[in-house]
């Protein structure tokens, strides 16, 4: 019998690499843990929170700014209305005037309350009231008298505050109105038929 013996030789040439076994928990994963998820979800919740208080914020500071600009508006209104009365008064005012004079009257009546001189300026003396006789300087005044429709270049004006209780603030400041009634002067009254 005879024995033969073998080498082997190792060739330079293209090495096999063999596949590793799949581990159960390996590095190179790709999806989240719950814990993860709960984390990204809370920090987004934070996020979202902020944004909304500051959305908030903001909505508030657009509503209070166009509140102040209807109220200067309508202040602008009544202020370009009181001049107008005021440069139309057919009264001067400046001395007692008899009324034979046909100048009509001028009335400036102070409430009985006192005048409110606290912290607070915009109170004022809410209880006084202005009343003239006024000559339109441009269009006449226009009213109603048994459903016709009347006009007249003077009218007695009258401007007064009326408290708005439904309006009152929560540390009692109540709201008030400022009117300006106008009742047309007529020389020859019209017939009203009903």
């Amino acid at each position: 019998m005879v024995r033969y013996s073998c080498s082997t030789i190792s060739l330079p040439g293209p090495h096999v690499v063999r596949p590793r076994p799949p581990r159960a928990f390996s590095d190179s994963r790709r999806g989240l843990t719950l814990i993860e998820v709960m984390v990204s979800l809370a920090a987004a919740m934070v996020v979202l929170a902020a944004v909304i208080s500051v959305l908030g914020m903001v909505t508030k500071g657009v509503a209070d700014s166009r509140s102040m600009i209807e109220v200067t508006g309508r202040l602008r209104s009544a202020q370009v209305l009181l001049r107008n009365d005021l440069a139309g008064a057919t009264n001067p005012g400046l001395v007692m005037q008899k009324g034979e004079a046909g100048n009509g009257y001028l009335e400036i009546v102070d409430g009985p309350s006192v005048d409110y001189n606290g912290p607070n300026s915009l109170l004022g003396d809410i209880d006084d009231k202005f009343a003239a006789t006024i000559r339109s300087s441009g269009a006449p005044f226009v009213g109603q008298a048994g459903g016709n429709t009347i006009t007249s270049p003077v009218a007695e004006v009258v401007w007064f505050l009326d408290p708005t209780p439904a309006m009152t603030y929560g540390d009692g400041t109540v709201v008030y109105n400022l009117h300006r009634r106008i009742f047309l002067v007529l020389n020859n009254i019209p017939a009203i038929t009903n």
